[in-house]
């Protein structure tokens, strides 16, 4: 009796999650295509028409794995997609494991190009590569791997130290190089890679590598997760802005070029001018967010690639990509 107790707490108790992960590895399921809704069904966060953006498709059942407003667990690239998370199917099989899946498709279609087995949620592209954290077993230090955007294929891997990489904390491309961040319990590292490569440029036993988005010597960030707009200030300035957004914006800021987007408190897609914060047009959600509704768990994710732009509502797991008529 006692032996079966033990047994009903390693398959199927959360807390043991990690562990039937290395002994009875999940099943890797096989997307073909993002799903979509039911002829007679209709999303929950509604589009209220006219507006300058116009609808290119909405999924359903998307997770993308998100634990902070700053990371890159969804991205867009052209027409491409890219999630890292999984859909949830109907036997729910993924459920409590400790890596994920990244997800390419077709944002037109729904197509899967292809995907792969990945350690960690944090993904970054230049348009030729896609680079994400690499799976491990738990115990080895983690590094990154390259794959190719539009077939997939690995182009080059990375390891880290043991001592300064368990897990990736941030990464992003800053053309010719890749940035990364992290993290082994209180210890920290940074890391300099070449694009094409992978060939370490530079190790720093810190973390020296900041998470604000930089874009042609400007800074966006945001004062205060639920409460304080985007402001934009100079690089390496004073601090004082060149730009300010005062509403309440609940989502990351996601830069798709001359146009940024991100979501506010009201419920309102806002598309601005990246180097002057012109408010150039927004789109509304209905229903709007209740007052006491669980921003920190249940965070509004945006992507953009120029006017191409994407908006996932966790709480749902629905994912809705428009093309914005910017005008510029």
């Amino acid at each position: 009796m006692f032996f079966l107790s033990l047994l009903y707490l390693f398959l199927f108790t959360e807390r043991f999650a990690p562990l039937r992960e290395l002994v009875l590895p999940t099943p890797t399921v096989v997307y073909e295509s993002l799903p979509r809704f039911d002829e007679n069904e209709e999303p929950y966060y509604q589009p209220i028409t006219p507006s300058p953006y116009t609808e290119i498709n909405t999924f359903r059942d998307i997770v993308a794995w998100n634990n902070y407003p700053d990371e890159n667990s969804l991205l867009l690239s052209g027409n491409t997609l890219l999630i890292a998370g999984y859909i949830e199917d109907e036997n729910k099989s993924y459920e409590g494991r400790t890596s994920v899946d990244l997800v390419t498709g077709d944002i037109n279609t729904g197509q899967v190009y292809w995907q792969a087995r990945v350690g960690g949620n944090i993904l970054a592209t230049d348009g030729k590569y896609v680079f994400a954290e690499t799976i491990t077993d738990g115990f080895d230090p983690v590094g990154i791997t390259a794959y190719d955007l539009a077939s997939g294929e690995i182009t080059w891997q990375t390891t880290f130290e043991w001592w300064y990489a368990l897990g990736v904390e941030f990464m992003v491309v800053r053309s010719p190089v890749l940035l990364v961040n992290t993290f082994n319990k209180g210890n920290s590292a940074s890391y300099k890679l070449d694009l094409e490569t992978g060939d370490l440029i530079e190790t720093n036993h810190d973390r020296l590598h900041s998470k604000e988005l930089v874009l042609d010597g400007l800074v966006f960030s945001k004062e205060d997760y639920d409460r304080v707009g985007p402001i934009v200030t100079i690089q390496d300035n004073d601090g004082s802005f060149v730009w300010r957004y005062n509403q309440s914006v609940v989502s990351n800021i996601a830069i798709g070029g001359p146009v940024t987007y991100f979501v506010t408190q009201d419920a309102e897609l806002v598309a601005v001018d990246t180097m002057t914060g012109d408010v150039l047009g927004s789109l509304s959600f209905t229903p709007a967010f209740p007052e006491d509704f669980d921003f920190w768990n249940n965070h509004i994710i945006v992507a953009a690639n120029g006017d191409t732009v994407a908006v996932y509502f966790r709480d749902k797991r629905q994912l809705s990509l428009f093309h914005f008529e910017n005008g510029l």
